[in-house]
């Protein structure tokens, strides 16, 4: 990093961010039935995948790019709303109706079609825990009594 960027992280700097992330994951992890899945909460989640895609490539070129003509801070602060109005466009336009409608023809393939309800381009698990506790190993080419 310090060849290309001309900056390195320091070792204990490292340390202390993987101690934060590993806090917030484990944060997660804990605090998940006080959280309520709201739709930001829910964008939040939906981001993580398409960010984790574009960031490498897009980010990094643009990056590189940029920071010759407007300076370092001010191409990160750029590259960075970039790259999250990039990630919703993604996540809200392309990955979420095809989500949908994947989840929908897998439900109605799998004989779970009742077990599902359709909200948008969203798909909740209505009775899906109560169906697999009735017959977890029932045969979908089988109507249900």
């Amino acid at each position: 990093m310090r060849a290309h960027y001309g900056v390195a992280i320091s070792y204990p700097a490292l340390v202390a961010t993987d101690v934060a992330v590993h806090g917030i994951f484990a944060g997660a992890i804990l605090l998940r039935s006080l959280i309520t899945p709201s739709w930001t909460v829910l964008m939040l989640g939906g981001l993580t995948y398409p960010l984790y895609l574009l960031h490498q490539y897009v980010g990094y070129i643009s990056l590189n790019a940029l920071a010759s003509r407007i300076g370092k801070d001010t191409a990160v602060i750029v590259v960075l709303a970039a790259m999250f109005f990039a990630s919703f466009i993604v996540w809200r336009f392309i990955e979420s109706p095809i989500r949908g409608r994947s989840f929908a023809l897998m439900s109605l393939m799998s004989g779970l079609g009742s077990s599902f309800r359709l909200h948008g381009s969203r798909i909740f698990p209505a009775d899906l825990k109560e169906a697999a506790i009735k017959a977890p190993f029932a045969d979908p080419s089988k109507p249900a009594n």
